[in-house]
């Protein structure tokens, strides 16, 4: 499978998570931050892969947990290859370098299973009215120019509300807590990047969006335990959907908070 993204796709992206860094708008600042020219959101760019492994997850016995870690970015207009190769690994390559790489597993780790915590669960409604919802799926399947499933649609809305909420994520009051502990600053600035991405389908079943019960829906978020190496903190948060009070996927995103120099 080979894909490439264009300008329009990055834009329908940033509609719909409302992740506008400049790294994905703005040439010369992707260049001055070490690349070569405007890249592709790395949600974006697992998106086509996702959604084929979330389809041979409902259609069989086929992977549950799809993992990717985002290793190099992807450049804007970068014809590139998605392949799985047994048992399930998967890469995201352009000229014969690996961008991304990772698995994909018939079961979930049981780890992810402690993230589940109906007692903090909030309404979607809370955050998306039904239409809404509906307007961002048809967004999302012009996006990637195919019927997204479910999980994929999900994944990609848990996503929006951490870019959306961003400072106020787990995560952010976690690295807060740890600065402190650390004894640096809380006013010392940093950079959340994206470094892996984990997607858990809990339940096999899924229910079309268009007859989906959305005052059914719940989500949780929290963060995981924080590792500081040298000027960088590795974290992740996890976002878990319920339907109903049952856990229907989880969510992982692994982030490294780079510490900047304070400007004098």
């Amino acid at each position: 499978m080979q894909c490439q993204f264009n300008e329009m796709d990055l834009e329908n992206w940033a509609q719909f998570s409302a992740d506008r860094n400049p790294v994905h708008f703005d040439a010369d600042f992707a260049i001055a931050n070490g690349h070569s020219g405007r890249i592709v959101h790395g949600m974006l760019a697992m998106m086509p892969l996702k959604n084929h492994l979330a389809n041979e997850a409902t259609e069989g016995d086929q992977p549950s947990e799809i993992k990717l870690h985002l290793k190099h970015a992807i450049g804007l207009h970068q014809q590139i290859s998605y392949t799985t190769a047994p048992p399930q690994r998967l890469k995201v390559s352009a000229d014969s370098k690996t961008l991304y790489s990772g698995s994909a597993k018939p079961r979930i780790d049981p780890d992810i299973l402690t993230g589940i915590a109906p007692e903090r669960k909030r309404p979607i409604l809370e955050r998306f009215s039904a239409q809404a919802l509906h307007e961002k799926h048809a967004l999302l399947q012009r996006t990637i120019d195919s019927e997204v499933h479910p999980a994929v649609f999900w994944d990609a809305i848990l996503f929006s509300i951490y870019i959306e909420d961003n400072r106020k994520t787990a995560l952010a009051s976690d690295v807060q807590r740890f600065l402190a502990s650390e004894g640096i600053s809380e006013h010392q600035p940093y950079v959340v990047y994206q470094i892996s991405h984990t997607l858990s389908l809990i339940q096999a079943q899924w229910q079309a969006l268009d007859g989906q019960d959305f005052e059914s829906i719940h989500y949780s978020v929290k963060g995981k335990d924080l590792v500081r190496v040298n000027d960088s903190i590795f974290g992740s948060v996890v976002f878990m959907l319920y339907c109903h009070d049952q856990p229907l996927l989880a969510v992982e995103m692994g982030l490294i908070a780079n510490l900047l120099e304070q400007q004098t």
